[in-house]
This record gives structure tokens, sequence and C-alpha cells, in this order.
């Protein structure tokens, strides 16, 4: 009998269950029958038909993964018969591969494959029963590589030469190459040059630019590059490229916005979405400051020999949108001076033949535009007399002893512009601009007396 049949001889009954591995033809099973005297037999051939089990699938389980991360796992199953498996796939997400020969499944979701695909569909057939899983496979969103556009400030000057970075980030990504153009308008800005920044060489690697080039007449900047001599991408955040600008046009703006983007991955493929940000620039109108000076007495004297202090004030001037840096002085006799207020000693005037011309002074002042500061100029009249001349007329006589005889012990009066502004002549009595009539105003009379200007 084969393994595991039985024969009751009393009830004469055979049974016999094979097992799944007991398939195949047992011949010459014997059964006999005996009444005490004679016998009979017969042999028999006992065929078991092969029954076909079907293959197990090992639990593969469901899966969750990250944007940009490569996701592979495999597949595998045995066959109780020892049948010949064949594996396959369907219902995968776009851009997932699997390989029913290394029964490998394979896949990097892209930026923008976020999500949760259901129903992922693996089955194993052993060419007539089949076994499968259906698994969920999670794509979890991170954020995708960022481009930009990066500004100085949102405002620059007229004339101001500055520069613009454009930075890549690659996030989670590993980048190989770049490339993009950038748009501006050409009245507001012109492009002066374009330089490769270390985003891409910032491991020591060797670069290769493509393109760089400007248009300013369709306001247009292109570049692309890439890495050479490497299989691996950048994934450190950094400069990609500096372009600078000169403003050209006052009190507008221009859109910086870059277009073409291409990205490329360490596997030659394109990574996308990318994140751009875009800027813009206005260029504001630097105001001129406005000078304003005078002398602080309308009346002065040469002061070489009796010290005569001529006073400049230039606290007027004003910048209407900074502030004033700087305050020169040109007195109009060849000398110069600085400081919102200063002094001056004349050695000369200047006598025409019947009266005095005054010196023409000029204040500038420099406001504090950065990079290009802007000035302004004020000319005005100062009057300088010869030592000891009260009225004018040229000559030190009695008229000025009783100029100075009639102010005696006056003192200025101040109107936060002018000494003497309610006394004239008071003012041009003070011969040394004290701002007090005295005897020291007396004694350059007295010395001076006689004097004349010509």
């Amino acid at each position: 009998l084969p393994a595991g049949a039985v024969f009751n001889s009393t009830t004469q009954t055979f049974s016999w269950s094979p097992s799944f591995d007991q398939a195949g033809t047992y011949p010459d099973v014997y059964f006999e029958v005996d009444d005490g005297e004679l016998t009979d037999h017969e042999n028999i051939t006992i065929v078991v038909n092969n029954k076909n089990r079907a293959p197990v699938l090992d639990p593969i389980g469901d899966k969750v993964t990250d944007e940009n991360s490569f996701l592979e796992f495999t597949v595998n199953a045995t066959d109780p018969d020892g049948d010949v498996l064949a594996y396959s796939a369907s219902n995968l997400p776009a851009g997932a591969v699997f390989n029913s020969t290394t029964q490998t499944f394979s896949w990097t979701p892209a930026f923008g494959q976020a999500g949760t695909y259901h129903d992922v569909h693996f089955e194993v057939s052993d060419g007539e029963l089949i076994c499968s899983e259906n698994i969920t496979i999670v794509v979890t969103e991170v954020a995708a590589p960022k481009i930009g556009v990066i500004v100085p400030g949102s405002e620059v000057i007229f004339q101001q030469q500055f520069t613009v970075n454009i930075t890549v980030d690659p996030m989670t990504a590993e980048i190989y190459g770049v490339q993009y153009t950038l748009n501006f308008n050409n009245s507001v800005l012109h492009a002066e040059w374009q330089n490769e920044g270390t985003f891409l060489n910032q491991d020591g690697s060797d670069t290769q630019v493509y393109i760089n080039t400007i248009n300013n007449g369709a306001g247009t900047i292109s570049f692309a590059a890439t890495r050479i001599g490497t299989e691996e991408g950048v994934s450190t955040p950094g400069t990609l490229a500096v372009i600078k600008f000169t403003a050209i046009l006052k009190g507008e703006c221009t859109d910086l916005n870059l277009i073409d983007v291409v990205v490329s991955n360490e596997n030659g493929e394109e990574i996308d979405p990318i994140d751009i940000t875009n800027s813009s620039v206005c260029v504001d109108e630097n105001q001129p400051p406005v000078a304003v000076g005078k002398s602080m007495h309308r009346y002065n004297n040469e002061g070489e020999k009796y010290l005569c202090k001529v006073y400049f004030d230039g606290t007027d001037s004003y910048d209407p949108d900074g502030e004033i840096i700087y305050w020169r002085w040109s007195f109009g006799d060849g000398n110069y001076g600085t400081g919102e207020l200063t002094n001056h000693v004349y050695h000369s005037w200047r006598w025409n033949g019947t009266g005095y011309d005054p010196f023409t002074a000029i204040l500038t002042v420099n406001d504090d535009g950065d990079p290009h500061e802007l000035d302004d100029s004020a000319s005005f009249d100062v009057m300088v007399y010869t030592a000891g001349d009260t009225n004018g007329d040229g000559e030190i006589d009695i008229l000025d002893a009783t100029i100075v005889g009639l102010e005696w012990d006056h003192v200025a009066n101040f109107n936060g512009n002018l000494y003497w502004y309610d006394n004239p002549r008071g003012d041009m009595a003070d011969l040394n601009n004290d701002r007090i009539v005295d005897i020291l105003d007396a004694v350059i009379v007295g010395t001076c007396w006689g004097h004349t200007a010509w």
C-alpha cells in the first residue's frame, strides 16, 4: 500500500488521503481474498493526480515616503508546490516602476506628487493560481527647491549701482544644473554684468557656464550652468549668480521676474515644480539739499590789524529727504572754511572809487545720499569796510566818531537771523563785531583817523 493508506480486512475497506506531496502513480497495489483453501488476488494501480496549491505572497504592507525621496522594496512569495512564479504589479503611481525579474518596486515621487495612493496592486502567479495584496502608499509633501531674486532693498536712488543675487535653496533635492532668464524694465535699470556665484561649485567641483548673456535692449538676462566631473549634486543653499545694475530712471519701479527656469538633479532629470520668488525695485529720486547762507552782520570791517570777525550762518540750509552732512564756504576773497557756523577775518575790502563793492560769499552743502551725494550752492553779499569806517564813505573822520558816540553802550539785539536787525546804525558803529559799541570801537576810529579806502 502507498504510505499512509489503510486496508480494513473486517470491513474490507481501503482508505487513503494522499498528501500534497504524494501525487504520482502507485502500481501493483495488491489485494487478496482467501476462503481457507483457495485464494484470489488482484494488483491494481492507483494514480494520484497533482492538486495545485496557490502561491503565498509575503506581506508587503503600506508604505510612507517623502516627495523627492527614493522608495524601493522587494516583493517575495513562495509556492508550496515549488512551481515557477511570475510577479506583476498594477495601478502604480506615475513614475513608479516594478521590475518583475528582480521583483523590485522603485519610485522617487516628484515634487507635487504628495498624496495618498490607494490599491497599488501586487500579485504572484504559479500559472494557474494567484496571490495578491493591495497596499497604500502615502507621499508626504516637502518644500520644493527654491530659486529667488534677492535685491539689496526695495528702493535704490538714481544712478546708484547695486547687485542682485540669484539664490538657490535645494531643500531636500540634489541640484546639478540650473538655467533661467531674468526680465527687467530696461528704461528703469541698465544691466552692467552677470557673474557666476558659488552655489554649484561650493564643494570645489568644477562647473561649466553654458549661457551668460545680457540683452539690455530686450530687458533680459540669461544664465545656464552645471557641475562637471562629478556624479553628485548640491544640497546646500547658495548664490547661483550675481548681477550688477545701474538705476537710470528716477521715480519708477521695475519687476525682476524669473522665467524659463529649469533645474536638473544628479540623474539628469528635471526637478519640478520649483518655488520661484521674484522681486522688484524702485528708483527713488534723491532730492538735493537747499543751501541758505548769510552773514550775521549787515556791516563788517577789515580786521587784519584791528580784529573784526565776520560771522557766517548756514543753519537755515535743509535737505527735504535726508540730512545735510557737509557745509563749505567760499568767502569771496580766495579763502575757504567749513562748518554749519563759522567765521572769517577779511584782510581787504573792495573800493570802487565811489563806494564799496561787497564780496560774494558762497555756501555749498552736501546731503547724505548713498552712494551718490547731492549738493547745492547759494551766494550772498558780504559788505566789508576798511577798519574804522562806520558810514561807508571810505574815509575815517569825525563823522565816524560821531556815529560811535551816538551808539555808545548800545547792545545788539538778535532775531535769530541778524544782529542789530533793528538798529543798522548800531551795526555800523560796532566796528569789531562784538555786538556792543564801546571804547574798543572808539579806539579803532582813533587809530585809523585820516585813513582812506583808496
